[in-house]
């Protein structure tokens, strides 16, 4: 299988992706101390990074091989992407509403209008923060998913759902903690720990999506990035 062919050329340690990822998430930091970022631009940059993951999650769903026990008749791939983008897109779309309320010259906009707004704007403020974050969760993906064959041991049915397990719990505590910087007035030493727990809690669901059981296998759990 063609698959397998490429993934015999990309298997590696993969604790690997995990150091890539973790540079990738020091981008904010630098942002923050040099060009004075504050919580409107690192929840932009997170906000991309969910869009990122997004993306990336199809080509996951497309190459899912592994059927549940319990479905015998699984619904079409197409099918479940096209429900996956739906209701991920209403997601960004309110996450996006709430990160421009935290501009604060910026006016009223529908939700409906939200994300394309924040997502141009993000590109011209910080869109070398987001190709660094695109490359590391890339070469997770040709890396982990491919490399490391997870492929074989990924449920269609799952995957659609590990967005929502792992981005919506990291972008919600982030969007919560920047309203707390917000309050007690945008400290960059603040939004440095903020970044920080987002980082800590980033590496912690990489690597557990990762992880090998005590006989080299993989556990039965789908990996995002």
């Amino acid at each position: 299988m063609i698959l397998d062919r490429v993934s015999s050329g990309l298997n590696g340690p993969p604790f690997l992706s995990g150091m890539v990822l973790a540079l990738a998430n020091m981008v904010p930091i630098i942002g923050a101390i040099m060009w004075e970022w504050g919580t409107y631009e690192i929840l932009g940059v997170y906000w991309m990074e969910g869009i990122i993951l997004t993306g990336l999650n199809i080509p996951r769903m497309l190459m899912a091989q592994k059927r549940p026990k319990s479905v015998r008749l699984p619904a079409p791939k197409l099918t479940g992407i096209l429900f996956f983008l739906i209701q991920f897109g209403i997601y960004c779309s309110v996450f996006a509403f709430f990160v421009l309320f935290l501009k604060e010259d910026e006016a009223f906009v529908s939700p409906l209008f939200a994300a394309p707004l924040l997502f141009v704007d993000v590109l011209k403020i910080a869109g070398w923060a987001v190709l660094f974050l695109f490359l590391s969760h890339l070469f997770s993906f040709l890396w982990n998913f491919i490399g490391q064959r997870e492929y074989r041991e990924t449920i269609l049915e799952n995957q659609k759902y590990e967005p929502f397990r792992r981005v919506v719990v990291l972008q919600t505590i982030v969007l919560l903690g920047a309203f707390a910087v917000t309050l007690l007035g945008s400290a960059t030493i603040m939004l440095l720990v903020l970044i920080a727990a987002k980082t800590t809690l980033d590496l912690g669901f990489h690597f557990y999506a990762h992880a090998t059981d005590p006989d080299g296998g993989r556990y039965e759990k789908n990996a995002l990035a």
